[in-house]
């Protein structure tokens, strides 16, 4: 399709929802206390009775970005195991060492600026699909969560939007192409609708 069309698609959705991320170690399970899989993507939207646009947005970041941060963090962890304390500084250097790892292995594939929107008709609508798109993104095997922020807004307003939350969340955030490719990969069955992949990227 002509991209003027899509975009305009996209635009005829009055209420957008700004979906925020956070990369975070304690996501990612233990394969010794690994639950049941809670199910994929796919199995949430197919129910879902209100039409939605999913949007993943993704820019690369420059090379030298990943390299930036891992310095950050070498320096970063050794202080953060000498103020181990309590359990709330013992989770800090865990936290840290796995994005440590988690950008170790980026250094081949490359990170990215990624920003994820949801839309629908209604603004309530849209509310609950940010909400249950979020929750059931398949990312058990990632070290990263999404969460809906903020009230729902225009597609112009939500494409400016920059969130950053108390907790470490963020919209847009930087991922690794893991994620990128789960937040960005077409359905693995036949659903009703259309799906546009990878729908705008720059250098």
């Amino acid at each position: 399709m002509d991209t003027d069309e899509v975009l305009a698609s996209w635009d005829r959705y009055p209420s957008w929802v700004v979906c925020t991320g956070q990369a975070d170690a304690l996501w990612s399970p233990d394969d010794t206390r690994r639950q049941q899989n809670r199910g994929g993507f796919d199995d949430y939207v197919a129910h879902l009775g209100d039409e939605f646009v999913w949007l993943t947005l993704a820019r690369p970041l420059p090379a030298d970005h990943v390299d930036r941060e891992l310095v950050e963090l070498a320096v970063r962890i050794p202080e953060l195991r000498i103020r181990e304390r309590d359990e709330a500084s013992r989770i800090a250097p865990h936290r840290a060492s796995g994005r440590y790892r988690d950008l170790a292995r980026a250094r081949t594939t490359g990170l990215w600026h990624v920003r994820v929107l949801v839309a629908s008709g209604m603004p309530a609508a849209a509310r609950r699909a940010a909400a249950l798109l979020c929750g059931a993104a398949d990312l058990d095997d990632l070290p990263y969560a999404l969460a809906p922020s903020g009230a729902p807004m225009s597609f112009s307003e939500a494409l400016a939007t920059t969130v950053v939350t108390a907790d470490g969340h963020a919209a847009p955030f930087p991922a690794t192409t893991e994620l990128l490719a789960v937040l960005a990969r077409p359905p693995k069955r036949e659903l009703p609708g259309s799906t546009w992949s990878n729908a705008r990227t720059s250098t």
